[in-house]
């Protein structure tokens, strides 16, 4: 008769291998998905320094290009998460996908996959709070944790907040700082830096 502990190990044992070899980084999507960040970030640099009609054009090609490609990448692996790509490729993926504003249900879907990865604590649920709130405020409705902002008139603005008075718990909760901090970032970074 074969003894009940042994089975439990064995399995338990396999549970661990499987995930461990399902956890392994695939290099090759993770450079990949690092390649197309630092193009996004390439052309929205010359479009902050110089903003004219061929850099906007630059940006939209881009975004399109990585719209595409995020879309066969999500369709091939699901969603490139930490235990995926590693800590920086996941970063990659969840920004490529935040400059998808094109594609608004491309946006929902990979929102719902980003939480279910947040939940496995595969990605971070910052960038969560970031998708989640681009697309409120993209929908017309007031963002949850204040994390996108306008510029007018050379000032940074938040955009809409719902329950506005605890923006900073929620915050706290997920490991951002508190708002009024972030604000005199947004303005040293994106205000300051480009009249330097």
């Amino acid at each position: 008769m074969e003894c009940p502990i042994k089975r439990i190990i064995v399995v338990c044992w396999l549970v661990l291998l499987g995930s461990h070899l399902n956890g392994m980084i695939n290099e090759a999507l993770r450079q990949q998905l690092l390649d197309m960040c630092a193009e996004d970030q390439q052309v929205r640099q010359a479009l902050i320094k110089n903003a004219t009609t061929t850099t906007e054009i630059a940006v939209q090609r881009v975004d399109e290009k990585n719209l595409k490609a995020m879309k066969e990448i999500i369709a091939t692996y699901g969603w490139p998460g930490v235990s995926r790509v590693g800590t920086d490729g996941a970063q990659a993926a969840w920004l490529l996908v935040q400059h998808a504003s094109d594609d608004h249900a491309f946006q929902k879907q990979c929102l719902v996959l980003l939480q279910q990865a947040a939940a496995c604590n595969d990605v971070s649920s910052i960038d969560v709070a970031y998708l989640a709130d681009r697309m409120l405020i993209a929908e017309g409705k007031k963002q949850c944790y204040g994390t996108q902002v306008d510029i007018l008139q050379g000032c940074i603005t938040v955009c809409p907040i719902e329950d506005a008075e605890h923006v900073d718990a929620r915050r706290k909760a997920l490991g951002l700082q508190p708002l009024a901090e972030y604000l005199k970032e947004c303005q040293r970074i994106l205000i300051n830096k480009h009249e330097a």
